[in-house]
């Protein structure tokens, strides 16, 4: 009995408050709930689990239920903890509740968790936002608000007023930008060896180096050749030295010669490339550097207007009142070409090697597609019937 009151004990086994005779939903600080093995004040069902006991004709039942409480799924395991602490998103979906299901208070009462739940839950979390902001890129759907063009040289290269200004609004301009997205081979030995140097001054006993046991920063060339150009493939890759959940330790940073900087999943990288020496891929680098065709080779039905994979990108701004002009050329597009015709407002800060030039532009607008360019300026001429 003294035991009992001491150490912590399931509350159908409490000498504080003898189950046959006490109300089953009194327990004193030590009570466990059966079936969950948690604290009393930690069980989400303790009106129903207050009765749960090893003895008796329910013995069975209730055996039954811890046995699969500690054997459920992940997913299963994920809404326990998070009814714990209060988040029922089963329940708040159900009651159209949406305040007690959002992002802000998940991430509130994360906070009351175990730190491996904690840890496990963000991740999947992580996971998911990945997963849901990569599908709305893929359906034309994600609002990136404000995005940067970037690339190691931006320059306007062309200005011309579409809509004369009034009284009321801005002229409405149209910007042509040159973007060179490329990498010398210089470049990209140089972020390698200072990536380098980071990571063998950071302590060593990071929780980061804990988790991934080899650095992947590396020069990498393709293991097949490109089905178009015959040639294999070349990048350089660093890994993140943060630590995000789900994301940074497993997703490398890659430098290409002629579309630059951009993301790759480590599994893929791996998958698809063999890590070898700098001066291994420095021939190839460079004639993919000067290399001035699209990825569908030289032979590709529209050579003089596709830029796909080129390392030299032609972009569109709209720039004056962006909302009319957001909601005019949108409803040109979607009327000509049936998409949603969802458009991004960029902003454009003119670079050479990769740092603003002095007296350079800027700019905000919206980024018009080139294939769809024509008929937006069309649309905003009113000499040109619609």
């Amino acid at each position: 009995s003294t035991t009992l009151q001491t150490f912590a004990h399931a509350r159908c086994q409490c000498p504080l408050h003898p189950f046959a005779s006490t109300d089953h939903s009194e327990a004193c600080d030590k009570c466990h709930c059966y079936v969950c093995d948690v604290p009393v004040s930690q069980c989400p069902k303790w009106a129903e689990h207050c009765h749960a006991t090893d003895t008796g004709k329910d013995a069975q039942k209730w055996k039954y239920l811890r046995d699969r409480s500690r054997s459920c799924t992940f997913e299963e395991a994920c809404q326990m903890w998070l009814e714990r602490v209060g988040f029922d998103f089963v329940k708040a979906a159900k009651t159209g509740n949406t305040a007690r299901s959002s992002v802000g208070t998940f991430l509130n009462r994360l906070l009351g968790l175990r730190l491996s739940q904690q840890n496990a839950l963000f991740e999947v979390f992580a996971k998911l936002v990945d997963h849901a902001v990569r599908k709305a890129r893929r359906e034309k759907k994600f609002d990136e608000a404000i995005k940067e063009i970037d690339g190691r040289r931006v320059e306007i290269t062309d200005e011309t007023v579409v809509v004369e200004a009034t009284d009321d609004k801005p002229a409405l301009v149209h910007l042509c930008v040159e973007v060179d997205r490329g990498i010398t081979f210089d470049d990209a030995v140089a972020r390698l060896a200072e990536a380098k140097k980071d990571a063998t001054a950071a302590a060593p006993s990071t929780r980061l180096g804990a988790i991934r046991r080899k650095d992947h920063s590396a020069f990498y060339i393709s293991k097949n050749p490109s089905p178009i150009t015959k040639k294999r493939l070349v990048m350089m890759a660093l890994q993140s030295q943060s630590y995000v959940p789900g994301e940074s330790s497993f997703v490398l940073r890659i430098f290409r010669p002629k579309t630059g900087v951009g993301q790759m999943q480590l599994t893929d990288v791996l998958q698809r490339y063999v890590r070898t020496d700098p001066e291994n891929v420095k021939e190839a680098w460079g004639a993919e550097y000067v290399d001035p065709n699209c990825s569908h080779g030289a032979k590709c039905k529209n050579k003089k207007t596709c830029e796909v994979g080129k390392r030299v990108q032609h972009k569109h701004l709209l720039c004056g009142s962006l909302l009319d002009s957001m909601r005019k050329a949108e409803g040109i597009i979607a009327r000509r070409y049936a998409s949603s015709g969802h458009c991004n407002v960029c902003r454009v800060i003119e670079k050479k090697n990769d740092e603003p030039t002095d007296g350079g532009r800027r700019a905000l607008g919206l980024e018009i597609y080139g294939i769809y360019i024509d008929e937006v300026l069309d649309g905003f001429d009113p000499d040109v019937e619609a």
